[in-house]
């Protein structure tokens, strides 16, 4: 409803144009945009079940669709637009503390791209939150977690900070090593 008072209900034409009026969704031909404020509005009437089950689905599409190579230039321009849709399907994945592909996503994806391009305090933020979410999910000692731990400790070393560096490079070692996979897994450089 329109007022929410009795009033016939807006039409979505008339609401976008309410919306865009109050500045909250910006309308260009077939293309809608609104304001995180509007989507967490939105957000906050779907059922918290469907809203997980929802989380998960575009967490996979946005960890399916970010390229593996983030580290590779020709991929820059694809994660500079999936970033920030990528960084908030992250941040409600946490809230509903969904694991995998959380952590990949954040660890080998999201994080090396903001490495890579000097956002070196976000990606070790996203960094060690892959690990735990890898940890919580394969368990301390799987491949994914192995791959968190080294990107964390290429960073730190990038850093300076080799004396934190050198245990995480340690672990993740022993860990390819017991795990001797045929396929190792990639790593930041």
């Amino acid at each position: 409803r329109g007022d929410g008072g009795g009033s016939p209900p807006l039409r979505p034409g008339d609401a976008l144009a309410e919306l865009s009026r109050a500045r909250l969704a910006e309308v260009k031909g077939r293309t809608v945009r609104v304001t995180a404020a509007v989507q967490d509005l939105a957000r906050s009437g779907i059922p918290s079940e469907s809203l997980r089950r929802w989380t998960e689905r575009v967490l996979i599409l946005v960890n399916d669709f970010g390229p593996d190579d983030a580290d590779d230039p020709r991929t820059w321009k694809t994660w500079a637009w999936l970033a920030p849709h990528a960084e908030r399907v992250i941040a409600l994945a946490e809230v509903a503390r969904l694991r995998h592909p959380t952590g990949i996503l954040m660890g080998e994806k999201l994080g090396v791209f903001l490495f890579v391009t000097h956002r070196v305090p976000e990606a070790e933020a996203l960094f060690r939150r892959a690990i735990e979410a890898n940890e919580a999910h394969f368990g301390p000692d799987h491949p994914s977690v192995a791959v968190s731990l080294n990107n964390l400790a290429v960073l730190l070393d990038s850093r300076g900070r080799s004396a934190e560096a050198g245990p995480l490079r340690m672990r993740s070692l022993r860990i390819q090593v017991d795990h001797r996979a045929d396929d190792p897994p990639k790593y930041a450089t």
